[in-house]
């Protein structure tokens, strides 16, 4: 009821106001609209921008990571598609030294990879290099859980649900013409897992020859290498990236312009937290240019409302005095102002009743030349005699 009696008074007064106020009511009204609308649009835009730039930064990000997988498998295609690879890891004439040299110490040493095995047709190593050195085969025990969907991914055999990724590898192979008999019976399988509770790239791919297909055997071995996701493997990435920044660590660290993403793996275990720091390109806008805009449509509605206010004092003069926002000498200036402009309009008045209709002149001159008075502002010419 009280509500109902405040909005009646309400719309009653603004019956009785008079037509300039509600105006100015209007006026007023509507430049602090088009204020809230401009300030939530620039910081709408500063907003956008940065959430733009950082989901860029996040599909580069995965980009990368995607890549990294094709990588490792272009490594490992560069020695097991080769008819010496088949030959030399064949059952009974096995040439360590030359698994060593060519499996071992160039994928480790050449492309930083951490561990290297060879699984037979069955799936069972008969090769292991990992800490810089050769092992025996039995260690792949310790990961052979962890790796288990890789290899049967690489042996298209039903597998755990991974996530899946674009087949980066794949596109990489279109061009083969030559290959393209091997290729039937290639196959691979790349992801990034959790390996000994630490993630790593880890991929597998066929052993194949590729000039002499009479090599070709019924159920190829498997390469199998991984590469541990550490500081250095980021670094890289955010090198190329332009992220330096870019980092695993175990926790959020709160800073400004930091993004922290939750970094999960694709058997979806969670490993630490991924962060980088943003490039922020609404951070002019909302730094510098919104608040500038705050102020000057700040300092517009604070000179709207002393003009409104001096209105109402000069037009009741026992109530100046109330005009208190603005100094004594503005106020002169501003009667001065008015005073030049009253003074200007007056004598332009003068001037053009004066000089805008010469006629005029003339029958004021013949009227009153017997008289000799002054006609609009001059005094006529006395008449030459008659010689």
């Amino acid at each position: 009821m009280v509500q109902a009696q405040k909005i009646l008074t309400m719309v009653s007064r603004w019956r009785d106001a008079s037509p300039l106020k509600r105006l100015i009511v209007l006026t007023a009204s509507f430049l602090a609209l088009f204020a809230a609308t401009l300030l939530a649009v620039i910081a709408y835009a500063g907003w956008s921008a940065n959430q733009t730039a950082v989901e860029r930064e996040r599909m580069l990000v995965e980009n990368a990571l995607n890549r990294s997988i094709a990588r490792n498998l272009d490594e490992q295609k560069s020695i097991a598609w080769w008819d010496d690879a088949v030959l030399h890891t064949r059952k009974g004439k096995m040439d360590l030294d030359f698994l060593d040299a060519n499996f071992g110490y160039f994928l480790t040493e050449t492309y930083g990879h951490q561990e290297v095995y060879i699984l037979d047709e069955q799936d069972q190593p008969i090769y292991a290099f990992a800490d810089e050195a050769r092992q025996l085969p039995e260690i792949y025990g310790i990961h052979k859980h962890d790796l288990q969907p890789i290899v049967l991914g690489a042996r298209r055999l039903p597998t755990i649900q991974l996530r899946e990724r674009p087949d980066l590898f794949d596109r990489g192979n279109q061009g083969y013409k030559f290959l393209a008999g091997a290729l039937t019976k290639a196959s691979w399988s790349g992801h990034i897992i959790m390996v000994g509770g630490k993630p790593a790239v880890a991929s597998a791919i066929t052993i194949l020859p590729n000039q002499d297909l009479s090599l070709m055997p019924d159920t190829p071995k498997l390469l199998v290498s991984v590469r541990y996701i550490d500081d250095a493997f980021f670094g890289e990435i955010g090198r190329s990236l332009l992220l330096p920044e870019l980092v695993l660590a175990t926790k959020k660290t709160h800073a400004a312009g930091m993004v922290s993403e939750p970094f999960q793996t694709d058997d979806y275990k969670l490993s630490g937290v991924l962060q980088w720091k943003t490039k922020q390109p609404g951070r002019p806008i909302l730094n510098l240019i919104l608040p500038l805009t705050a102020l000057g449509l700040l300092a517009a509605a604070a000179h709207f409302a002393v003009m409104f206010r001096c209105r109402r004092a000069w037009r009741h003069p026992n109530s100046r005095r109330s005009c208190s926002l603005i100094s004594t000498s503005t106020a002169s200036r501003t009667l001065t102002i008015r005073w030049a402009t009253a003074r200007a309009t007056r004598s332009f008045s003068r001037w053009r009743r004066a000089c805008a209709a010469p006629w005029r002149r003339t029958t004021c001159w013949r009227a009153l030349a017997a008289t000799n008075s002054p006609c609009c502002g001059r005094r006529p010419k006395p008449a030459k005699p008659n010689v």
